[in-house]
């Protein structure tokens, strides 16, 4: 027989972490629920083109995502544009109506049919994970993986759990969240898809929850052109209001070119995968980070790749600070304000397609988010980057300069996208505000 609760919750939890996925099978009873292997299927010019409006729409909402949340001027800020559109992508598959068109707004595929957006996001998974040029049995450096636990006592709609298997990769499995040790099961395959860099997202489940949705996406790439760590000197950095903090900053000569706008500068360090790069937005002064960052669009950041590719390179001072840095935010308010209000109010958000007829039934037909959680870790030293990013929701029921550039010295707030190069997309972005914070 069903439990039946008061009031009737969904938790999902989506975590982008760019670290390494591993084995779980001693989280889990049934180690058919490993993560399962890559598949080997290639993905082609054709398809990759079709996906470009996907990628289109990861980018811009990572951006919109940025700027709504707000940039502090001693703060950094790290968010995974993959991870947070992927994990809202999977639970729109579970929303009908209003919510849905809503969620489909603010996510940037409301001209895309349904079908449309689930392709699009197989053909780019593929990519993604095609993107690792290490053999099988090298250690990875890019991972993404997917699950869903939803309450043991229900049943999900068969259409909504062969969408996310089919298109996103997701393993799925019950789990009792009325039990003590659920946040744990969570946790700890979390932990273990972030390689331990991402812990104790969940510290317990509501007493409402139905379902948790997990994403993970996991960086990690020496530079192609390491920095000498003896080059490396504590110097001024100046914060965005003027202040000053002294901060280790990574000196070399690097041939590369930079490309010139009238409130900023953008060089792009490659990585040695020779698939990803560090794109960074230097603003001139300080008084142009607000203008940089309004510039920023999908279709911006798409023509400057493509003129750093024909630029000519020359030789360049590079120094960019060494960061370890963490970011966590609460993005309930901002989701709503970016025009999906209707998602987080218990009377109005329709998620009728997650489980089957009785089940949501017996949630009194009200399932609703109540909170959007995203955590980010980002690290960059002498030798490469490492990313992570944890997101979870809860859903409850009831003018061109014209001289040469000879140095690019980041001492002063710039702005970071590392982006996979094959695809286009956006993988973290990031506005680094203070390198000691």
């Amino acid at each position: 027989m069903k439990k039946h609760f008061k009031a009737f919750g969904l938790l999902l939890t989506f975590v982008s972490t760019i670290l390494l996925l591993q084995a779980c099978a001693d989280l889990f009873a049934d180690t058919s629920l490993d993560i399962p292997p890559p598949r080997t299927t290639s993905v082609s010019e054709e398809e990759l083109e079709e996906a470009q409006p996907l990628v289109t729409a990861i980018n811009d909402f990572g951006l919109n995502l940025m700027r709504e949340n707000g940039v502090k001027s001693q703060e950094n800020l790290v968010i995974s544009p993959v991870s947070v559109h992927s994990a809202l992508s999977m639970t729109k598959n579970g929303a009908d109506g209003e919510t849905r068109e809503q969620m489909a707004a603010v996510l940037g595929v409301d001209a895309l049919a349904e079908d449309e957006v689930n392709e699009s996001w197989r053909t780019l998974i593929d990519s993604l994970r095609a993107s690792d040029p290490h053999p099988a049995s090298a250690p990875r450096t890019f991972t993404l993986a997917n699950a869903i636990w939803y309450q043991e006592d229900f049943t999900l709609s068969p259409l909504f759990e062969s969408s996310v298997q089919d298109s996103y990769d997701a393993i799925v499995a019950p789990l009792d969240f009325v039990n003590p040790r659920a946040p744990r099961t969570v946790n700890n395959w979390i932990s273990r898809q972030t390689d331990g860099l991402i812990e104790n997202v969940i510290e317990e489940f509501s007493a409402d929850a139905v379902m948790c949705l997990v994403n993970t996406v996991y960086f990690q790439s020496n530079w192609s052109q390491p920095f000498e760590q003896m080059a490396t000197r504590y110097e001024d950095f100046t914060r965005l209001d003027g202040t000053v903090v002294s901060t280790p900053l990574m000196h070399s000569q690097k041939w590369l070119g930079v490309y010139q706008d009238e409130n900023f500068n953008v060089a792009n360090l490659r990585y040695a995968d020779n698939k990803s790069s560090l794109y960074i937005f230097l603003p001139h002064t300080n008084e142009q980070f607000d203008a940089t960052l309004v510039s920023l669009s999908s279709e911006r950041i798409r023509e400057i790749r493509r003129d750093l590719t024909i630029a000519e390179g020359a030789e360049i001072e590079v120094a960019i600070p060494k960061i370890d840095t963490e970011f966590s935010s609460e993005l309930r308010t901002v989701l709503i304000d970016m025009g999906m209000p209707d998602a987080f109010d218990m009377r109005s958000a329709d998620f009728s397609r997650m489980f089957d007829a009785e089940s949501f039934a017996a949630f009194n037909e009200e399932l609703f988010i109540s909170k959007v959680l995203h955590s980010t870790r980002l690290i960059i030293d002498e030798d490469g980057t490492t990313a992570a990013a944890a997101t979870v929701v809860e859903v409850l029921a009831g003018g061109m300069p014209t001289e040469p550039v000879t140095e690019f010295i980041c001492d002063r707030p710039f702005i970071i996208a590392l982006v996979d190069d094959v695809t286009g997309t956006i993988l973290f972005l990031g506005a680094v505000m203070d390198p000691t914070q």
